[in-house]
């Protein structure tokens, strides 16, 4: 999970439409958010997988080539699920909300399915769960800027999954050398995330672990050459060879890349992660050399 910056000011057009409007005063209304439409119209879509390049907003695996993208509602706009209200409580879900911009985010099926994410949205403090939407304008027309999650009431939840359009991910959660994903500190933000989501899936962990590992083998082969009997490395040739790893780490800051949050870790974990796992003879030359490619 990485942080994405929306503005939330300029949803698509489609999101504010004459149309579009009249379907969500309908929506008022009835109650019930299923009837909402313009959420997923091809303009929408299109915005938030450029904004996502793509990827899933929850896991950060790349979606298009193994599947569709789910529209994800980070406040569900159906029924919250029972598991996140008091014992006999009922929410009929964040309808209001089903075309609201800042509601919208990408998401792989298998995170957003029943069982991960779905209608799961847990806060602190049920008294503070918003069940109502803002009043209409005094013509009756619904007011879009009303629906903002930076004023109140919504401003009031403090919702426990994270949302990378509102919260820096990495502040919540760390990779460890297993490729599991840990809170920070202990974050009930970053555990119930990993929990809901079902952000330690089998296949998550492999892929986190393959990009750690594979630092770590390059580094190893670098280490082969530089103390072959044959034509080694010079010292130089070595830390030069080095920084080409090195530029697989930052290659993967990119936001194009998969499973960023890994390559931020490394960084920041190097000895933990990667220089464990190597010879403790070549952790001074390593370590030093990742300082200065770092530095510069």
């Amino acid at each position: 999970m990485r942080k994405i910056v929306k503005n939330f000011a300029s949803p698509p057009a489609k999101l504010t439409s004459p149309r579009c409007m009249t379907q969500m005063l309908n929506i008022y209304n009835s109650r019930i958010g299923k009837d909402a439409t313009y959420y997923n119209m091809d303009p929408v879509v299109d915005a938030l997988n450029k904004l996502y390049h793509s990827k899933c907003g929850y896991c950060e695996a790349q979606i298009d080539i193994v599947a569709s993208e789910n529209v994800e509602h980070y406040r569900p706009k159906g029924t919250v699920n029972s598991l996140d209200l008091p014992a006999g409580v009922a929410h009929p879900g964040y309808y209001w909300l089903s075309n609201e911009w800042s509601n919208l985010l990408i998401s792989c099926p298998k995170c957003n399915q029943p069982g991960h994410k779905g209608t799961r949205f847990p806060i602190h403090r049920h008294n503070r769960r918003v069940s109502t939407p803002p009043t209409l304008s005094a013509a009756g027309q619904v007011v879009v800027a009303s629906n903002s999650h930076l004023l109140p009431p919504l401003s009031r939840e403090d919702p426990l999954i994270l949302n990378p359009e509102f919260k820096e991910p990495g502040e919540h959660l760390k990779v460890i050398d297993s490729g599991e994903l840990k809170p920070v500190h202990r974050s009930i933000y970053g555990a119930k995330t990993i929990e809901v989501c079902g952000l330690n899936r089998p296949p998550l962990i492999a892929a986190r672990k393959k990009i750690i590992d594979r630092i770590v083998v390059q580094i190893e082969k670098r280490i082969e050459s530089f103390t072959a009997d044959v034509e080694p490395l010079t010292e130089g040739q070595f830390r030069r060879e080095l920084d080409t790893v090195f530029d697989e780490i930052t290659d993967r800051l990119d936001y194009k890349s998969t499973f960023t949050l890994v390559a931020r870790m490394i960084i920041k974990n190097f000895d933990t992660l990667v220089l464990s796992k190597i010879d403790p003879i070549f952790h001074p030359i390593i370590r030093n050399q990742f300082d200065r490619y770092i530095d510069n």
